[in-house]
């Protein structure tokens, strides 16, 4: 059998559940800053996604950050045909991080999600090059929503729901865990600067995330 890349456009593996089967989610080009594609279009304002000011914590939907998931075979010709693309060199150890934007977070054997906030067409740029390869990428983008948490309070914030410690002697800068709050299935990795946190959840949980998210935040200023 012939070896190639597959491309599949709107297509992912639920967070935290990355073995299981595919599902077609609706996409609409690679715009994501759009309300219609956001599962909390009601609470834009004006055209700015969804934002939530706690005391010394932000919590703001980020639309503009592009996901993929990344399937191929550890071996060197996929390892340099990455690393060509997107400039990281790709780990295979559980939970590792390699590069910065792109970011490629490895889920599980031979699994990555990357996300860039600077190159909307990664995913077909990588099918390109992994074409001749057995490899598969799907554009993830409307299938998982994204949320920044900033402020000196954010650790405190999660910690009331995930049983991670947070703390950046335990979780420094670079990290990733798949993980739950409140229940929840997420990833949630810590990206360069202080009291930073990047989260990723399922489209169909973000909601049920952002009201506990407020909730919480609320219960912390009374």
């Amino acid at each position: 059998m012939a070896r190639s890349c597959t491309y599949l456009q709107g297509a992912h593996p639920s967070p935290c559940a990355f073995r299981g089967p595919l599902f077609l989610t609706r996409t609409k080009g690679s715009d994501m800053a759009d309300p219609e594609l956001s599962p909390l279009s009601l609470l834009w304002v004006d055209g700015q996604p969804a934002r939530l000011d706690g005391t010394n914590v932000t919590v703001v939907e980020q639309p503009d950050r592009h996901k993929l998931i990344l399937r191929g075979e550890e071996d060197r010709e996929f390892r340099r045909a990455v690393k060509a693309c997107t400039g990281a060199a790709l780990s295979f150890d559980a939970d590792a991080v390699s590069g910065n934007d792109p970011c490629c977070m490895m889920l599980s054997p031979g699994e990555w999600l990357i996300t860039s906030t600077t190159r909307p067409h990664l995913d077909r740029e990588l099918a390109a090059v992994l074409q001749p390869m057995h490899a598969n990428v799907f554009n993830a983008n409307s299938a998982w929503v994204a949320f920044n948490l900033s402020g000196s309070n954010a650790h405190i914030l999660l910690a009331q729901g995930c049983n991670l410690d947070l703390h950046p002697h335990e979780f420094p800068t670079g990290t990733f865990s798949q993980t739950t709050i409140a229940r929840i299935p997420v990833l949630i990795f810590r990206p360069s600067g202080d009291h930073q946190f990047d989260l990723y959840v399922d489209r169909s949980l973000a909601m049920d995330l952002w009201l506990w998210l407020r909730e919480t935040a609320t219960n912390m200023t009374s």
